[in-house]
């Protein structure tokens, strides 16, 4: 069965765990643990493995480029004042 995106239910299903676990990863000091459990993955390594296919880099590389542009703003924002 495929849905109307042209995609099956499984996969269907795969992204939106995954844009749910992109949003804990960036957003919540969560453990990756955690955060593949809250979003239905079996294993850490199997969360990470999915999470690169989909997003081209592991969940632990994403949080610390985020975090870093975030600091590389803010110190933007304080030179401007």
């Amino acid at each position: 069965m495929e849905l109307e995106l042209g995609e099956s239910p499984s996969a269907f299903y795969l992204r939106l765990r995954l844009k749910a676990a992109r949003q804990h990863v960036l957003h919540s000091a969560e453990s990756l643990e955690s955060i593949a459990v809250a979003t239905g993955f079996s294993s850490p390594g199997h969360f990470s493995r999915a999470f690169r296919k989909r997003f081209g880099q592991t969940p632990s590389a994403q949080r610390q480029a985020s975090r870093t542009a975030g600091r590389i703003h803010a110190s933007v924002a304080e030179l401007q004042d």
